[in-house]
């Protein structure tokens, strides 16, 4: 195979690179152009296949680097690198589909700092080892740490419902595909021909019914092609090309069909259903602060699975404990047993997530525990 390496120098960063694609006004990338040399940062949160365990290396956390809808590449970091991006994007310093990777951050010194050259080594993006990540990204104006508190009229405030939703069943150039057909797929999502656990059911409930996660139907298609909120794609490549081929093939056929680039203003969230491709130990994955998920096989009809993914869209983090990533199983965004199956998932986020995602806010749900503010004949009872 033949290794591609191009030098790019922060200080003549080429200007040919295709200019970011117009997109709605919910999409924070079309916020930002790169013909200044730089790229959207996104984080890709990936779900391990097998309930309550994470395999050995397994990277819960991958950062990407995204030139335009058609153009996106992983961030090739070192250990100390992805960490400082970790950090950066807990303390609110980095917001994933917002915050941008500058190739030529205003403050390096041409003849001294690390941060001479950045390079594209094999299809992904290389930070020189040992560089200050901070240098190189240009932070959000206010800073928006994935656990703030969302309150109306927050620019990332996205409640109430019902917000829209689409389910690509993907088919590669093998015919490779998953077993359900549009119809079953719609019904397991949305509860379309009568599931009474679905994914729709279960955010409802959570959110006390603040959020519906509706099917959008695309007009002038066939039942052989859609059903309520799911439409069929076939891609002109096999599954094995790989996470950014087949993301980008699956686009460029959607857009065809629906005549313009996913998301659009039609939708607010849109889940791909593939069969497996290169290192085949995740569940599902999402991007944190978008509106784009992929599941893996039959994941597409878990409803647990599904509402972790949609956490990620959200913005939530992953629920730890006891120093595993994904250790508290009383929540959605853990790996518990409850997520894997077709009729788990009868569960919510827990508290903390809870609060940050703001969909408690009337009065009563308001509890004063504190003694010296209570007298002897006060007392509550309710659902916690």
């Amino acid at each position: 195979m033949m290794l591609r390496v191009i030098y790019l120098s922060l200080f003549t960063i080429a200007s040919a690179l295709p200019p970011l694609s117009p997109s709605n006004a919910r999409n924070n990338a079309s916020l930002i152009s790169h013909e200044d040399g730089s790229c959207i940062i996104q984080a890709a949160h990936f779900l391990p296949s097998e309930p309550g365990i994470v395999p050995k290396n397994f990277k819960g956390l991958r950062f990407d680097c995204e030139f335009d809808k058609r153009f996106v590449l992983p961030l090739d970091l070192d250990a100390n690198q992805e960490k400082e991006m970790r950090g950066m994007l807990v303390d609110g310093r980095l917001v994933a589909n917002y915050s941008m990777l500058v190739f030529n951050p205003p403050n390096a010194n041409p003849t001294t700092s690390k941060q001479m050259e950045i390079k594209v080594v094999d299809e992904s993006v290389r930070i020189p080892r040992g560089a200050d990540m901070l240098a190189y990204i240009k932070t959000a104006p206010t800073p928006r740490p994935p656990a703030f508190h969302k309150e109306d009229g927050d620019p990332f405030f996205f409640f109430p419902a019902p917000k829209r939703a689409l389910v690509i069943k993907v088919i590669d150039s093998d015919g490779d595909t998953v077993s359900e057909t549009p119809a079953q797929l719609s019904d397991y999502v949305f509860g379309t021909g009568g599931d009474s656990i679905t994914a729709r059911s279960q955010l409802n409930a959570c959110s006390y019914g603040k959020f519906d996660l509706k099917p959008e139907s695309p007009e002038g298609l066939d039942s052989n092609t859609s059903a309520e909120g799911v439409i069929k794609v076939t891609i002109d490549i096999p599954f094995s090309s790989g996470k950014y081929a087949v993301e980008s093939a699956v686009r460029d056929e959607a857009a065809k069909i629906l005549g313009y680039e996913l998301p659009g203003e039609a939708y607010d969230y849109v889940m791909i259903s593939v069969k497996c491709y290169q290192y085949c130990n995740w569940a599902a994955y999402a991007y944190t602060n978008s509106w784009l998920s992929v599941f893996k096989n039959e994941f597409i009809t878990q409803p647990g699975v599904i509402l972790h993914e949609l956490g990620h869209n959200f913005n939530l983090d992953h629920s730890g404990e006891n120093e595993s990533e994904y250790g508290d199983h009383t929540c959605l965004m853990g790996n518990s047993g409850s997520l894997y199956s077709t009729d788990g998932g009868r569960m919510c986020y827990n508290g903390a997530k809870n609060w940050q995602l703001g969909w408690y806010e009337e009065d009563g749900d308001k509890i004063d525990l504190d003694p010296n503010n209570r007298d002897g004949d006060d007392n509550w009872t309710g659902t916690l």
